[in-house]
C-alpha cells in the first residue's frame, strides 16, 4: 500500500515537473498556504455587527436613490 501511495506520488511529480513548475515553486505555494491558513482570526470587536449593520444600510439607501435616479431618467 506504502509503496503504492509513492508510486503515484511520483507519478503525479512528474506530470507537474513536465508541465514546467519546479520543486521550488512548490514548496514557495506550500509556504505561503500554511502561512495564510494558519494565521490568528481577527479579534472580534464588540461594534463590530454594529458598524456591519449600518454599512449595510448606507449601500440600502445608495441602492434606493441609484433606483430612484434610473427611475427619473427612463420618464
Amino acid at each position: 500500500m506504502a509503496s503504492e501511495q509513492k508510486e503515484e506520488a511520483s507519478e503525479i511529480l512528474d506530470f507537474v515537473y513536465a508541465k514546467g513548475i519546479t520543486e521550488d515553486l512548490l514548496r514557495s505555494e506550500w509556504a505561503k498556504q500554511v502561512q495564510k491558513q494558519t494565521k490568528p482570526l481577527p479579534r472580534q470587536s464588540k461594534n463590530l455587527a454594529d458598524k456591519e449593520i449600518q454599512s449595510i444600510l448606507v449601500l440600502k439607501e445608495q441602492v434606493s436613490g441609484y433606483e430612484q435616479e434610473i427611475a427619473a431618467s427612463e420618464d
